[in-house]
């Protein structure tokens, strides 16, 4: 008998586990933006000088949701293991027979160029590299590790370089992978708000995730107004 033992292969999440991480994924994600538009919206709290203790604290607050978010948002680009990302389920599941359907056959097809073109971004890489570096790894390792070419430039202080997005297109990527994340679970069919009838696939999840963030802002505006 031998005595080597044939490792177990790396179980594949199932559609239902993507489904439920997704949903959640979705709330997070939208709590996390919403901070971020909603803080910098008001001019009372950027530029401060002397901020006093509690313009301070929003400040930090400001800076943990913005990890948060980077952190979500390059999740959704994650490729490795047994992830439960948008690459994962389109590499897992991307032969569905629900994406064979006339309704959903050219529909889908729209969403995976989309989803191409905002994983080949260079404000998507510079997340990715954020994530690596700032939550997991160093620097060189974190550039290595996101796999890019050419990812950093004029970074001053820095011998590898600086970040290939500016801040803003960052955030824009952000709520492009949000969008996204909606747009698939529209396509799904595990996601309520705004119907597909109505709108188209991609509509539907747009006025999902503007209501969203909407109502996510409302909650946030509140605390911020008692500073």
């Amino acid at each position: 008998m031998c005595c080597c033992k044939t490792p177990n292969a790396k179980r594949i999440p199932d559609t239902a586990e993507f489904y439920e991480h997704f949903e959640q994924a979705f709330r997070e994600l939208c709590v996390d933006y919403a901070f971020l538009e909603e803080f910098l919206s008001r001019q009372n709290l950027l530029g401060k000088t002397a901020p006093s203790t509690a313009h301070q604290a929003a400040n930090n607050v400001f800076w943990t949701y913005r990890d948060s978010l980077y952190l979500g948002a390059a999740k959704l680009a994650d490729g490795d293991g047994d992830a439960l990302s948008l690459q994962n389920f389109r590499f897992h599941y991307r032969n569905l027979s629900r994406w064979k359907e006339p309704d959903h056959k050219s529909e889908f097809r729209c969403w995976d160029k989309a989803f191409t073109a905002w994983m080949e971004s260079a404000a998507k890489a510079s997340i990715v590299i954020y994530r690596h570096e700032n939550l997991g790894h160093s620097l060189a390792k974190g550039a290595a590790k996101a796999r890019t070419r050419g990812a950093y430039k004029g970074f001053v202080g820095n011998s590898v370089g600086g970040y290939i997005s500016t801040e803003g297109e960052a955030l824009e990527a952000c709520r492009e992978g949000i969008h996204l994340l909606r747009w698939l679970t529209k396509l799904c069919g595990t996601s309520n708000g705004h119907s597909a009838a109505f709108f188209d696939f991609k509509g539907a999840a747009e006025n999902d995730l503007t209501r969203e963030i909407e109502k996510c802002r409302r909650f946030h505006g509140a605390l911020l107004d008692s500073i």
